[in-house]
């Protein structure tokens, strides 16, 4: 989750759809990971569902990222 850290907004929609892969997709991979699945269409389910969690997520908490000064779009 280091992108979380990073303090660095992203710009543009490619910028924000490799944010939510970076947070949120690899977390569900690794999950899918431990529990034994690793097929290739799952994990592509779970990039997925990641960067749709992520922009969710994001939309949630956009009053409290705006009076931190961060706009991700």
């Amino acid at each position: 989750r280091e992108a979380d850290v990073s303090g660095e907004v992203p710009l543009d929609i490619a910028s924000l759809e490799f944010y939510a892969e970076s947070t949120s997709s690899v977390l569900l991979q690794q999950a899918l990971k431990i529990l034994g699945v690793e097929d290739a269409e799952t994990s592509e389910l779970a990039r997925h569902i990641g960067i749709a969690y992520a922009l969710v997520g994001l939309l949630r908490s956009a009053k409290i990222h705006f009076m931190q000064g961060k706009v991700f779009f």
